[in-house]
């Protein structure tokens, strides 16, 4: 069963290469917030069940947040890719919050985002302003569409969705702290402790509210 398990693991992450070993301890710090920010995100977002995070390089990728799907959908809402939006974000949001600085690792992210917030934009008629004409119509009747006035709507999205993404990682650092700890010292956790982490997070800050209005 650990062999089969194992098996499953390496057709959803990639093989663990040797990468892991060639980084500085500043790299594998950076990875491990990369990857807390991605799994607090999907958590608060519920993008899915998160079952592994992992700073160990898995395929192409130097960590790996294992999210996988609770349900078979076939539709999917408009706060639904939002949700999913957010969480690709969260990796270079929270690389900005602690270091002030981003790094090349979110380019995949930012890849898959685009992609989503066009979709949304350009053929699923969800963008923010309303529109609905589809670029696809275009497409289908051979003329070239002009992809300007959609990107521009598309990076809006990915705009507002990155301050969401913001507040809710300032708002749950505590969670950050503690999972960016934990993937140091253990390189690997579960699904469990990203939750637990994120309910303590949200506990101390109930706390330090109730005693604010106190005082108030």
């Amino acid at each position: 069963m650990t062999n089969f398990l194992e098996a499953i693991e390496v057709c959803r992450m990639g093989e663990v290469n040797g990468s892991s070993s060639a980084m500085t301890e500043r790299e594998r710090e950076r990875i491990a917030v990369h990857e807390a920010g991605h799994a607090i995100l999907a958590q608060v977002m519920n993008v899915g069940r998160v079952e592994k995070v992992t700073i160990l390089s898995r395929g192409g990728a130097l960590g790996v947040t294992l999210v996988t799907q609770t349900e078979d959908k076939k539709l999917h809402l408009k706060s639904e890719i939002q949700g999913r939006i957010q969480m690709l974000l969260a990796g270079r949001a929270v690389e900005l919050i602690t270091y002030d600085d981003a790094s090349s690792g979110a380019a995949s992210d930012l890849k898959e985002a685009s992609r989503l917030a066009l979709t949304m934009v350009a053929t699923l008629g969800l963008s923010d302003t309303g529109t609905l004409f589809s670029l696809d119509a275009l497409s289908a009747l051979n003329i070239r569409p002009d992809p300007s006035s959609a990107v521009a709507e598309a990076e809006a999205i990915l705009a507002t969705q990155n301050e969401r993404c913001l507040a809710t990682l300032r708002e749950l650092r505590a969670a950050l702290l503690d999972l960016t700890a934990k993937l140091v010292a253990h390189e690997t956790i579960d699904g469990d402790e990203v939750a637990r982490a994120i309910s303590d997070a949200r506990s101390a800050v109930n706390s330090r509210n109730e005693a604010a209005c106190a005082v108030a």
